[in-house]
C-alpha cells in the first residue's frame, strides 16, 4: 500500500473517531437518568398519549417521559431565550384553558439546556 493512501486512512479513521465522540459526548449525550434524545432537533409541537397538543419552542428533541404528564425536552439554544419561549407558551396556554394547568422547569448543562413540561 502507497504511504499516501496509509495517511488518508489514518487521518479518516481519526475524523470518523472524532465525529463519533462529538455526537456522543457533545450533541447529544445522556443525561442524569441515562436517557439520550429519541428525536431529530426538529420538533416544534408535542402530542402527549392522552391526545393532549401543546407547542414548544422550535429545534427541541424529545428525551423521555416521567409520570404520563411530564415531558423532557432538549435544545441546543440559550437558556435564557428558551426561558421566555417556555413562559410565553404557558402563559398562553393557561389563560386559554381552565380544566389543565402546564408548568415548566429547565436544567442547565453545559452543552444543551433539558426541560420539563408537566401538567
Amino acid at each position: 500500500m502507497k504511504k499516501s493512501y496509509k495517511i488518508i486512512l489514518i487521518i479518516s479513521v481519526i475524523f470518523i473517531g472524532l465525529a463519533i465522540i462529538f455526537y456522543y459526548f457533545i450533541y447529544n449525550p445522556r443525561n442524569d437518568f441515562g436517557n439520550r434524545c429519541q428525536t431529530g432537533y426538529n420538533l416544534s409541537n408535542y402530542e402527549y398519549s392522552d391526545g393532549f397538543k401543546i407547542n414548544i419552542p422550535e429545534s427541541s428533541c424529545y428525551v423521555s417521559t416521567c409520570c404520563m404528564t411530564g415531558h423532557t425536552f432538549r435544545t441546543h439554544g440559550n437558556y435564557d431565550s428558551l426561558n421566555k419561549k417556555l413562559q410565553e407558551i404557558v402563559n398562553d396556554y393557561n389563560a386559554k384553558n381552565n380544566d389543565r394547568k402546564i408548568s415548566y422547569t429547565i436544567e442547565k448543562h453545559l452543552w444543551y439546556n433539558e426541560y420539563t413540561l408537566g401538567y
